[in-house]
């Protein structure tokens, strides 16, 4: 999305040839995107392996945090709306509990959940509640 209000301004300038500045606005924003890109892209290629790894019966076993935040990332660029559904319905607090309700809204089921995540049931009904109780707040 960032990347696509730059290219916006960037042809907002471009129509605008009349301004000396404008030259130097425009390598400023080509500038932000390359970085954007530069940092985002490995996340999102680890975020795409991990996803791949769970549509095919793989597990979260070994999975640091930093991992469920790549698999986020991954989710929210390819599912936005369903993203957006995610945050605006239960502000999970945590990158768990993040992941915990993707999963869910993939189409998954508790026994889905349970094999993915290594969980007890009683471990995702805590979940919940944990997650209930901060949308209360």
């Amino acid at each position: 999305m960032l990347i696509n209000n730059y290219v916006s301004e960037i042809a907002q300038l471009k129509s605008q040839q009349n301004d000396t500045d404008v030259a130097g606005q425009i390598e400023e924003l080509n500038g932000k995107i390359r970085e954007l890109v530069e940092q985002n892209s490995p996340r999102l290629v680890r975020g795409k392996m991990l996803y791949d790894d769970i549509k095919k019966d793989g597990t979260t076993s070994g999975w640091s945090n930093d991992d469920y935040k790549c698999f986020i990332d991954y989710y929210k660029a390819i599912d936005f709306p369903s993203f957006c559904r995610i945050q605006k319905k239960y502000a999970p607090k945590t990158a768990h509990n993040t992941f915990f309700l993707i999963l869910y809204e993939m189409g998954m089921d508790d026994k889905d959940v349970r094999r993915i995540m290594g969980i007890t049931q009683e471990a995702i009904r805590s979940t919940r509640y944990r997650i209930q109780q901060s949308m209360k707040k």
